[in-house]
């Protein structure tokens, strides 16, 4: 009975593994929205209380235009199923903004969080000390054309919090 089961084990745990690798691609295809109806915002600062921050984010924006906006670190999508170049928005340090150069628009980058002063965000965003922090709107977003401005919107309503 123990040699069976012992025989069985590596196809039990194959079957396992199977089962929640399916079970999560399928309930990603559910809980995903086109990039049409979300908003990503990669901040390169740790976030905390990310959901709260996109929550009263949400309810700002008309839920025929946006279903869900996401506030991610950098680091979530080293572990995330989806890679930051997706983002709509970065906010990065100055000193990093050549690093990133090819995601976005082109335009140079404003100033978001400057060292030293009362940094939006601030309530959900570590930020490093002494460092200026620079918003960029991604290349790839299809929020930041005419018809589409909502990456905008959102820029503005990030300063405010």
């Amino acid at each position: 009975m123990v040699r069976r089961f012992f025989r069985l084990l590596p196809a039990l745990l194959t079957w396992a593994l199977l089962s929640v690798m399916v079970w999560g691609w399928i309930f990603s295809i559910l809980t995903d929205a086109p990039a049409e109806k979300k908003l990503i915002v990669y901040i390169d600062a740790p976030v905390n209380r990310g959901r709260e921050l996109a929550g009263k984010l949400e309810e700002s924006f008309p839920r025929s235009l946006i279903q869900f906006i996401e506030v991610r670190s950098f680091s979530y999508s080293m572990m995330g199923d989806s890679p930051a170049s997706d983002g709509d928005i970065f906010i990065i340090p100055s000193e990093n903004s050549d690093e990133y150069a090819d995601w976005f628009s082109g335009e140079p980058g404003e100033l978001f969080a400057s060292a030293g002063e009362s940094a939006p965000l601030s309530a959900y965003v570590r930020y490093a000390e002494n460092t200026d922090y620079l918003l960029f709107y991604s290349a790839s977003s299809v929020h930041t054309g005419e018809l589409d401005h909502l990456a905008f919107d959102l820029s503005a309503l990030l300063k405010q919090y």
